[in-house]
């Protein structure tokens, strides 16, 4: 169903983009576009591991959902709480009769659900959150397609903390450098 193709193209896309926010917001609209999907949401894990903090999104709710800061408890609420829990990704085919699944008030039109997780380093750093507006719009073989995919953003997220964390770095090395020849 999922066509690989196309995964590979968005994939490629991705990698090469250093900027974390226009890394996760260019990530969340390719692939709801080019996969035609109701909703995708991009989860980052924060430093304490207690939420999973919604970075970027796309869908008719997106502009609400990260204006209101939007959130859900690590291995509490929800199909994103479950997978940044426990690294492990899942499918709710049927969210009216999926336990974990947390109804979301700003996407009613949710019929399936699939959450993966953003794994660096065997450390799980957050979760890609696709919905369908479709009942059993997933399978076994799109967790393993999309976890490719996944798998992809969460190094370019990686790639991207590296690059900020670097020219950090530089500027500081710059600002010390600057005094040192003042004086």
């Amino acid at each position: 169903k999922l066509d690989l193709e196309t995964i590979a193209d968005v994939a490629r896309e991705i990698a090469i983009i250093r900027d974390l926010n226009t890394l996760l917001n260019v990530s969340a609209n390719l692939i709801r576009e080019r996969l035609k999907y109701y909703h995708v949401g991009i989860f980052l894990v924060d430093e304490r591991g207690e939420y999973a903090f919604l970075s970027a999104a796309s869908s008719v709710a997106a502009e609400k959902m990260l204006a209101s800061r939007y959130k859900l408890s690590v291995g509490k609420t929800g199909l994103v709480g479950n997978v940044t829990s426990t690294g492990q990704a899942y499918i709710a085919l049927d969210v009216g009769a999926d336990a974990i699944h947390f109804e979301n008030p700003y996407l009613p039109d949710t019929r399936s659900e699939i959450a993966l997780p953003l794994r660096s380093r065997s450390i799980t750093i957050g979760a890609l959150d696709i919905q369908a507006n479709v009942q059993n719009a997933f399978n076994q073989q799109d967790i393993q397609t999309l976890q490719i995919l996944a798998d992809q953003l969460a190094a370019a997220i990686e790639n991207a903390q590296l690059a900020e964390q670097v020219e950090g770095t530089l500027n500081e090395l710059t600002k010390s450098n600057r005094a040192q020849t003042l004086q």
